[in-house]
């Protein structure tokens, strides 16, 4: 997670990483700024990306661009079917990550 915060931050995007659902809860509450685009991991603990990602899109009442990141090539078609998010496999490749935020932030 760390890692990733600071492959964004090193190319001046600002972001935001949340370990679990009551922390990014809290900060939802606290922050008016809706994010321009969701990064998230399929696996969390005791969570995971797809209802996090979710969770953020019905905060803010609006369908936010959302990159769902998962060490599971298997389930790369399901969450791609049951969510219509945009899927990577891990390792992800910079830039592989790169192309997907200039192309949906652009």
């Amino acid at each position: 997670r760390y890692g990733m915060q600071q492959l964004l931050e090193s190319w001046d995007c600002e972001c935001q990483s949340f370990a679990d659902k009551a922390t990014l809860q809290k900060y939802l509450q606290a922050s008016p700024l809706k994010p321009d685009v969701i990064l998230a991991d399929y696996h969390l603990a005791g969570d995971n990306g797809i209802e996090l990602s979710r969770l953020i899109s019905n905060f803010y009442k609006q369908t936010i661009p959302t990159l769902m990141v998962t060490a599971s090539m298997e389930r790369e078609e399901t969450i791609r079917q049951a969510t219509m998010f945009d899927v990577l496999i891990k390792p992800v490749k910079p830039e592989s990550l790169y192309l997907w935020l200039r192309n949906t932030v652009a």
